[in-house]
């Protein structure tokens, strides 16, 4: 079994952490003891509060019990677990505590969060040496349980080479900040390394991946692509200091900047960046606000000249006004055909209407060209080619409507002489 423990306080990251099931299988409360709470939020607050009269910041203990793969551990053993851990951790029995189950492709581990406030006494109980205190927890359950004995650094009597160290705590929290595990970031160095001939070739390759190489205190760092400091020798696998710097000797390290100089300039960089991005943003509102601007005035031209005034509609007459209203005159020359005045309106609206649109399309195309951005010549040509075309086009709609404007209008003045030529006989035959 592995543990690992430490004394914690950011109770917003730790309630979101311990409740991700994005990230697990499946993320279960199983145990709220010696709190009134009865979710993990309001559990881990009550702990803060009770911590407030005294000086203790970091005022929970966080520690993973994580068994072997295929290892279950039933309920009772749960229990042993912890109780041998709060033993060997020296922490108070019946100290109030938070148990948490997380599942993982099949693979089941717990999370538990004690308050360190002595209730009665008002103080913290300790909480150093936490690897060599989980490690001795580690192995009497294992002997005690008959679990799978696990290979740890501070093993004595172990065989073979000594297991890659893991990850500081610290390094795994930013690391879930930043999204940049420092696993990943090991495993990208050392295939660097293991490629690179010599220290100019290993420093070129990191700065290819997007890592700088920096003065740190006690030797060689690098920084990653989210601004975060690592030590060199920690990052690459199979190699100690003294080996890394017998490769580096040709670096001089002195001349590298150092870790606050090379974090000034990648908050620079990124300041630039970010900006670089904002103007682009700008760029692109300004262009979307310009083309919706030359749309609406295309509309308004669009509704002063196609849509029609509503006309005031008179009182409908009736008896003997409407009568002598609706009649024909005496002396008129022909009946008054509405229906057929009717239709050629509108037709000749039709017609009109399309030619205003598609001049008024040619109007908006000339708008949208005013914001456009700079063109190629070809794509110039393209478009030359493109609006002589529809200039061309428009002048055959208007001359075609008004060829049949013209030719609507002989066909109703040979129908009026057609019609008034019956009634100028009868006249004449009068006199």
């Amino acid at each position: 079994m592995v543990i690992n423990g430490a004394s914690r306080r950011n109770v917003r990251f730790w309630v979101k952490h311990l409740q991700n099931d994005a990230k697990n299988d499946r993320a279960e409360l199983r145990e709220v003891h010696g709190l009134a709470a009865d979710n993990l939020a309001d559990a881990l607050h009550e702990m803060e509060d009770d911590a407030r009269q005294t000086r203790c910041k970091n005022f929970m203990y966080q520690a993973n019990f994580n068994p072997a793969p295929g290892e279950h551990l039933n309920e009772h053993q749960w229990d042993r677990v912890f109780e041998i851990f709060e033993e060997h951790r020296g922490i108070p029995a019946g100290q109030p505590r938070v148990v948490i189950e997380h599942e993982k492709e099949g693979r089941v581990h717990r999370h538990v969060i004690w308050s360190r406030i002595i209730g009665e006494e008002g103080r913290a109980w300790p909480d150093s040496l936490d690897a060599k205190i989980c490690h001795a927890a580690a192995r009497e359950i294992e002997r005690e349980l008959g679990l799978e004995r696990t290979v740890s650094p501070l093993d004595k009597d172990r065989e073979g080479p000594r297991p890659p160290r893991a990850p500081k705590s610290y390094e795994m929290f930013r690391g879930l900040r930043n999204e940049i595990d420092p696993r990943d970031v090991t495993a990208e160095v050392t295939a660097i390394f293991r490629e690179s001939l010599n220290a100019a070739d290993f420093m070129a390759g990191l700065k290819q991946h997007g890592y700088d190489l920096v003065q740190g205190n006690r030797g060689y760092c690098i920084l990653d692509r989210a601004g975060d400091v690592h030590s060199l020798p920690r990052r690459i696998e199979g190699i100690n200091t003294k080996e890394l710097r017998m490769f580096m000797r040709d670096i001089d390290l002195e001349a590298l900047p150092t870790v606050e100089q090379a974090k000034a300039k990648f908050h620079e960089r990124n300041l630039a960046e970010r900006r670089a991005d904002l103007a682009t943003v700008q760029r692109e509102i300004a262009w979307e606000d310009a083309l919706a601007k030359a749309a609406v005035e295309k509309e308004k031209v669009l509704g002063r000249l196609v849509e029609p005034k509503p006309e005031r509609v008179k009182p409908r007459a009736v008896g003997r006004e409407q009568t002598a209203r609706t009649a024909p005159a005496a002396n008129s020359s022909r009946p008054i055909d509405l229906g057929r005045d009717s239709k050629i309106s509108a037709a000749l609206g039709k017609i009109a209407e399309r030619t205003i649109g598609k001049t008024l399309d040619l109007v908006g195309e000339a708008l949208e060209s005013l914001v456009a951005p700079q063109l190629t010549p070809e794509q110039k040509r393209d478009g030359e080619a493109a609006a002589h075309e529809g200039r061309a086009e428009a002048e055959d709609r208007i001359d075609l409507s008004r060829y049949a404007a013209e030719h609507s209008q002989e066909r109703q003045r040979q129908a009026q002489e057609r019609e008034a030529g019956p009634h100028r006989d009868r006249d004449d035959r009068d006199r």
